[in-house]
């Protein structure tokens, strides 16, 4: 079930419009946390009331003020201009209320008017208790070429020209936010899952390679187990396995060898006399650093071949280059490599 997806559905429970496929997704979020039971009852609680009453006199202003300082203390929010838009809109709401009533006290509202304004509330609740302690950590940009995350946690992410990845803090889960196309190689923790969120599925893994694309919304499994989730739908997928999903939609996994999937790195490091320049340009993408060649050089002849590199430090590598093509370089900055001597054998 999608973040929003569940504000929308704590209303949607309460008003009996829930399928059976939504009502079963959403007491399983419901389950997840104390979080969420106390969204949920204070709604029901919201939804109990009389829907009018003549008798008593709310102070608006200062239930609020109260309700916030005890928010805060817990440092549970920060106050921010779209809060307290919230609390104007719902001020005006509440004047209009009021004067309906004293022209006309015997009035009912209605319990439909009454469970929409609910459910703006569940919404402004919902935002407060799902988002509050998730922070933004770090945002990785690829804006105009290819480049890698590596996060806290050791995992890594290949990301794709024009891709962006937002990550969050690491807590009981390890959440990232994608927008475009990665390649994740997610070290494993069973305890602590890794959750990649689309804007319109969410992908969970406990430790895995994988392709995501928000551009084409699909999902490809290198190695290990992946779910995909959307709209409440959820998919396993295992190796060499696809699925596709789009507006609120989500295919059954099919087969397909990820061998034959055309990424824009060499995921593995791997070289079968592969022209030096090439060598360099997958060591580059891999590490996200840079180097410097020699000019005027023809490469096709100065071929490098080795099996997988991909779990050797930079180092080690530079050093089986040295040996390899009697290499002298250095280091002008941290990500910048200058070479000036490469001789080939």
């Amino acid at each position: 079930m999608e973040v929003l997806d569940k504000n929308l559905y704590v209303h949607k429970y309460f008003a009996h419009e829930l399928t059976s496929e939504e009502e079963r997704s959403y007491l399983l979020w419901l389950s997840e946390s104390e979080e969420h039971a106390s969204i949920h009852e204070q709604v029901e609680q919201i939804l109990s009331q009389p829907a009018f009453r003549n008798d008593v006199v709310f102070d608006k202003d200062n239930a609020f003020k109260k309700h916030l300082a005890l928010l805060q203390a817990d440092g549970e929010i920060e106050v921010s201009k779209p809060t307290m838009e919230i609390v104007r809109e719902s001020n005006v709401l509440q004047e209009n209320i009021t004067s309906a009533s004293n022209t006309q006290s015997t009035r009912i509202i209605r319990l439909k008017w009454l469970s929409a304004l609910a459910a703006c509330m569940v919404m402004a609740l919902g935002a407060w208790f799902l988002f509050g302690n998730e922070k933004i950590n770090q945002i990785y940009n690829s804006i105009d070429s290819t480049s890698i995350a590596s996060l806290e946690d050791g995992s890594k992410v290949f990301m794709n020209q024009g891709s962006k990845l937002e990550v969050y803090s690491f807590g009981k889960t390890r959440k990232v936010a994608l927008k475009g196309e990665a390649f994740f190689d997610v070290e494993r923790n069973i305890e602590q899952p890794f959750i990649i969120s689309t804007g319109d599925a969410e992908v969970k893994v406990l430790g895995t390679k994988f392709t995501v694309s928000t551009i084409e919304k699909t999902v490809k499994v290198k190695e290990g187990k992946v779910e995909v989730t959307v709209d409440g739908k959820s998919r396993i997928l295992t190796a060499d396995q696809k699925l596709s999903y789009a507006g609120g939609a989500i295919t059954d996994p099919v087969v397909a060898p990820f061998e034959d999937t055309k990424l824009w790195f060499n995921s593995e490091l791997t070289f079968s006399n592969a022209p030096f320049d090439k060598v360099v340009e997958d060591i580059s993408k891999f590490f996200n650093i840079k180097f410097e060649l020699p000019q005027n050089r023809d490469w096709a002849g100065c071929t490098f071949t080795a099996g997988s590199l991909k779990n050797e430090k930079l180092d080690d590598i530079l050093l089986i280059l040295q040996l390899t093509y009697e290499l002298q370089y250095s280091k002008i900055n941290e990500n910048t490599f200058k070479l000036s001597k490469v001789r080939c054998k």
